[in-house]
C-alpha cells in the first residue's frame, strides 16, 4: 500500500471488522481530525454500527469528508459491517444525502453469508468475505498468534466441550446448561458456562417449569472458563468472552472430541440470519465434530460453505425444526450424547471429515484472504 495514504480512524482499532484482520492495510493511522482533513490522501474508515447508532464521532468524519472534498483531496470512504451483517443502504442513503457523501467514494464491507440473504440490495461499491474465517486464518495462520490443536481423534478422551455465554439473556443456552445436567453430560465435559449463580436464579424465576434446586447446585460448581487463557468481561447480556473468543487455549480440544456449539443466532434473536461465527470455526481449525445448536437450518448454511458435517454418524434432523418453542434445545444435546456413544466406532470416519473440514478451511481462507488483500489495497491505492 501507498504509504502516503493516510487512514483516519475514531479509534485505534475496530474490533470485529476488516480493519483487524489486514491491520498491514490500515497500518498508516491516525486518530487526528485536523492531519486527517489536510493530508494529501486520506480514506476514513468506519464501522456501519457507527451509522446505525450515531455519535459526534460520526459527524467528525462527515466534517472531514466535506472540508476535503471542498478543497480538491482525493477521499474514500469505507464502512465496515462484515462482523454479521449488511449495511443498510437506506440508512446511508439518508444520511449521504444530507451530509453530501457520495456513494462513488464509499467501498462497504458485508458478511457474505449474511449479504447472500438479501441479495437485491445495491451498493455502487461493495465487498463481502467471510469474516469469521479470515479473522480465525489471520489469527491462527496468518501470525500464529492463536496455537490450535491437531490431536487426532482417538486420541482425545472422548467427551464434549461446551463454551457458552450471556446466559443471562439467552434462554436457549441456559437450557442448553439445564439439559447438559439432564443428560448427566456436565461431569464428563469441557466447560466454560460464562454466567454468574444470580444469572441462573432469575432464568429460573422466570421460567418456573427448570425452577430445580439440584440443578442450580450442580450448575453453580461449573460456572466459570473453560482455561486461563480466555478475557471475560460484563455486557447488558450477561458474562461473555471478550473479542470474539478470541484467545482461548487448544487444550479446550485437545481434552475434548466433540465441540457443542450454541451460535449466535437462535431463536432467542427473533430471526436468522445463517452466521457462521468463531464458534463454528474454532472447532473446524482445532479438527473437531460438531454440534450445533442454532437457527433451524443452519446446517445447510455450514454444508453451503463446502464444509462436511456429520450425518453419516448421526440424526441431524435436530436442526430441522420449525417448532419455535425451544424444543430443538433438548434433542440437540440428546443429538451431541448420542455423538458421544457412537464416536469411538467411527474414529476413522470422523477422522476423515475433521481432516477435510480442515484443509478445505485452510485453502479457502488463503484463497480469499489474498483475494481480498488485492481488492482492499486496489480501493485505496487507486484514490
Amino acid at each position: 500500500m501507498n504509504n502516503q495514504i493516510l487512514i483516519y480512524s475514531h479509534e485505534l482499532h475496530h474490533i470485529g471488522t476488516i480493519f483487524t484482520i489486514f491491520l498491514a492495510v490500515f497500518q498508516n493511522c491516525t486518530l487526528d481530525i485536523e492531519r486527517a482533513k489536510f493530508h494529501s490522501s486520506s480514506v476514513l474508515f468506519l464501522s456501519f454500527n457507527l451509522i446505525k447508532q450515531p455519535s459526534p464521532a460520526l459527524f467528525n468524519y462527515f466534517e472531514i469528508y466535506n472540508h476535503r472534498k471542498s478543497n480538491g483531496l482525493p477521499t474514500k470512504i469505507i464502512i465496515d459491517y462484515s462482523l454479521e451483517g449488511i449495511c443498510s443502504t437506506i440508512e446511508c442513503e439518508i444520511l449521504f444525502k444530507e451530509h453530501n457523501i457520495k456513494f462513488e467514494d464509499v467501498l462497504f464491507v458485508n458478511n457474505t453469508l449474511v449479504a447472500n440473504q438479501f441479495p437485491d440490495y445495491d451498493f455502487k461499491q461493495h465487498i463481502t468475505f467471510d469474516h469469521h474465517s479470515l479473522d480465525a486464518y489471520s489469527k491462527c495462520i496468518f501470525t500464529a498468534k492463536n496455537r490450535i490443536d491437531s490431536t487426532l481423534v482417538k486420541d482425545r478422551p472422548n467427551a464434549l466441550n461446551l463454551l457458552i455465554g450471556k446466559l443471562k439473556t439467552k434462554y436457549s443456552r441456559f437450557l442448553t446448561s439445564y439439559y447438559f445436567y439432564k443428560c448427566d453430560l456436565l461431569d464428563n465435559s469441557v466447560l466454560g458456562i460464562h454466567a454468574s449463580p444470580e444469572d441462573i436464579l432469575n432464568m429460573m424465576k422466570l421460567h418456573p417449569e427448570y425452577d430445580d434446586i439440584n440443578f442450580y447446585n450442580k450448575i453453580i460448581t461449573c460456572l466459570g472458563p473453560a482455561d486461563s487463557v480466555s478475557i471475560i468481561q460484563e455486557t447488558n447480556e450477561g458474562l461473555t468472552a471478550t473479542a470474539g473468543g478470541w484467545p482461548f487455549d487448544p487444550a479446550i480440544f485437545k481434552n475434548s472430541s466433540i465441540s457443542y456449539v450454541c451460535e449466535t443466532y437462535d431463536i432467542d434473536k427473533g430471526n436468522f440470519p445463517y452466521l457462521l461465527t468463531e464458534k463454528t470455526y474454532r472447532a473446524i481449525i482445532n479438527k473437531h465434530p460438531f454440534v450445533i445448536q442454532s437457527s433451524p437450518g443452519q446446517l445447510n448454511s455450514v454444508k453451503s460453505l463446502g464444509y462436511e458435517t456429520f450425518s453419516s454418524i448421526i440424526d441431524e434432523t435436530y436442526n430441522e425444526y420449525t417448532a419455535l418453542d425451544y424444543s430443538h434445545v433438548e434433542k440437540t444435546v440428546l443429538a451431541a450424547k448420542d455423538f458421544v456413544h457412537k464416536l469411538p466406532n467411527n474414529l476413522d470416519k470422523v477422522q476423515e471429515i475433521v481432516d477435510y473440514n480442515y484443509k478445505h478451511w485452510l485453502t479457502s481462507s488463503k484463497t480469499e484472504y489474498d483475494k481480498t488483500l488485492v481488492y482492499l489495497n486496489n480501493f485505496i491505492n487507486n484514490i
